[in-house]
């Protein structure tokens, strides 16, 4: 059972409501819109796509884990080197940190499950507020940065301003975190839990699935949001690395999902990478999360 949250809206195109194939929920900001459907008139599906904010439920049974990804087809040894929250070689998480992942874990394993961005943020110019919609230029050249108060600067920042504090929605925002991200792969193919996925799934080589050098579906520079999709989800694999909440040894964060400069073989969707939290990088951007 997926949770509708206050404010948000089913949407009317049938392809997008069922939780199977990735159930959609739009934010209409108060607006109605009285014919979505694409059995009756398609004309009004790209202006609601590009207009309005989408997650996707992510169902989650049992604990939110995080799981080794790929890399050339062999499964990677990274989580021997990561935390979630921060918790390596003495240093650990900001109060802030830690009291927020527990609160996110516990509301996504009590309600099994929660919201992912459809797609990669990018950047309303009117409001500076990061969005979830197709077609919109991606929000690179963004930090980590260092804590969810550092005003204007980082991803963690701006992912918590999308609807905290909003007494019209009932979720909280944030930048996506590790096992949310694992959550994900490991509902689009249950073996990644195990380790046991097949040399053809999209969670050991994402070629074709992405904004890839070997793809080309925009080579040269990260594409537009909207461009590959599974589960109603788009751009997890390729186009630009995606800033987590998961930290790497003590001093830098990790990003996921590869770029439009590296091969769908080498860097696929769980692939993990890291970069110095601070620093701002042409192929870096990020992803928003909801919890209930």
């Amino acid at each position: 059972t997926a949770i509708i949250p206050k404010g948000f809206t089913v949407s009317g195109i049938s392809t997008e409501q069922t939780i199977e194939n990735g159930l959609v929920i739009y934010d209409l900001e108060g607006n109605t819109v009285s014919d979505w459907n694409a059995d009756t008139n398609s004309n009004n599906i790209p202006d609601v796509q590009e207009n309005y904010n989408q997650y996707v439920w992510v169902p989650v049974i049992g604990s939110l884990e995080r799981y080794d990804g790929y890399s050339n087809g062999s499964k990677q040894s990274m989580l021997s080197y990561c935390s979630e929250p921060l918790d390596k070689n003495g240093r650990t998480a900001a109060g802030w940190e830690t009291t927020e992942h527990t609160t996110m874990k516990n509301s996504v394993e009590s309600n099994h499950g929660f919201y992912i961005a459809r797609y990669e943020a990018s950047k309303n110019t009117s409001t500076n507020k990061a969005e979830s919609k197709k077609g919109k230029a991606v929000w690179n050249n963004i930090a980590w940065g260092t804590s969810m108060t550092e005003i204007g600067t980082g991803a963690v920042y701006n992912a918590e301003q999308v609807y905290n504090n909003n007494s019209s929605y009932n979720v909280t925002s944030t930048l996506i975190y590790g096992s949310e991200w694992d959550a994900v792969l490991a509902w689009i193919d249950p073996k990644y839990k195990t380790g046991t996925c097949e040399s053809t799934s999209f969670i050991v080589n994402s070629t074709g699935h992405g904004n890839y050098s070997d793809t080309k579906a925009t080579y040269g520079s990260p594409g537009s949001t909207g461009i590959f999709e599974v589960k109603n989800i788009y751009d997890m694999a390729g186009n630009v690395w995606e800033w987590t909440m998961e930290a790497y040894i003590t001093n830098h964060r990790v990003n996921r999902g590869g770029n439009y400069y590296t091969a769908g073989s080498d860097n696929p969707v769980s692939y993990r990478s890291d970069d110095n939290p601070t620093g701002t990088y042409y192929n870096v951007g990020f992803r928003v999360a909801l919890y209930l």
